[in-house]
């Protein structure tokens, strides 16, 4: 009998389901993220002055762009790294749960060779 036991097949597709669901939720965010970073960009070339100027695009990448005009685009930044973060677990214990399968088949196959011989 193999000692290592089988991966739930049902609990392996809900990962898949769920890593499935969070690809989408990061791609959103990521989506949600870039047209809020092009209104910025928009916004500030247009509206603010600095010497006189526009700013640079180096001055708006490394100001507005990070935290927004109103400091909303912390919370979407914070929500894409928790995504990711989530999404990443989720592959890995997919991709745990495969080699345990695979561990299984490998025990098995081994133990039906033992008992042939």
């Amino acid at each position: 009998m193999p000692t290592v036991k089988l991966p739930d097949f049902d609990d392996m597709m809900r990962l898949a389901n769920k890593i499935s669901d969070l690809l989408k939720q990061r791609l959103m965010l990521e989506a949600e993220i870039s047209f809020e970073e092009a209104d910025i960009t928009i916004n500030a070339t247009n509206t603010i002055q600095v010497n006189g100027k526009p700013p640079s695009m180096e001055y708006i990448k490394n100001s507005y762009l990070i935290v927004g005009m109103d400091g909303g685009l912390k919370d979407k930044r914070k929500q894409l790294a928790d995504v990711t973060a989530e999404l990443d677990r989720s592959r890995l214990m997919l991709q745990i749960n495969r080699d345990m399968h695979d561990v299984y088949r490998t025990e098995s196959a081994n133990e039906r060779a033992a008992s042939l011989a």
